[in-house]
């Protein structure tokens, strides 16, 4: 099962052309990731207050079509493997409305930490609130 955000796309985000601005997409991609987090019952300030914490280890994205502005896009965000320290995440970003299409397709890494940045295996709590999510 994937968690689906959706966004729309504001003059803030676009070149002067009306392009989404690239470095966007991964803000995007952090949005519905945090969505997704609390869609689990696991907002990210609480885990904060129990000391543990997500840090992006690897990011890769492929490029498929532009979004322009006033679009709709909806990100679509699924686990795909559950290691001891990490959680790896396949995100889809798909223009949404008449014309849907493949935006842009990533998969990031992010790996459990404590405040000091020191990893540390995925707690039981996390473990049972995104198992069902991939």
């Amino acid at each position: 099962m994937s968690h689906a955000y959706q966004t729309n796309i504001y003059y803030h985000d676009v070149d002067s052309l009306g392009v989404v601005y690239h470095g966007n997409y991964v803000k995007y991609m952090e949005a519905a990731r945090t969505e997704w987090f609390r869609s689990a019952g696991l907002g990210l300030l609480e885990l904060h207050q129990q000391d543990i914490f997500f840090a992006v280890t690897k990011l890769s994205m492929v490029y498929h079509s532009p979004a322009f502005l006033d679009d709709r896009l909806q990100v679509n965000t699924k686990l795909v493997k559950l290691k001891p320290a990490s959680l790896v995440c396949e995100q889809i970003i798909s223009r949404i409305g008449p014309t849907p299409k493949t935006v842009v397709a990533g998969e990031v890494v992010l790996c459990c930490t404590n405040q000091q940045f020191k990893p540390i295996r995925v707690p039981k709590v996390v473990v049972e609130g995104v198992k069902d999510r991939g």
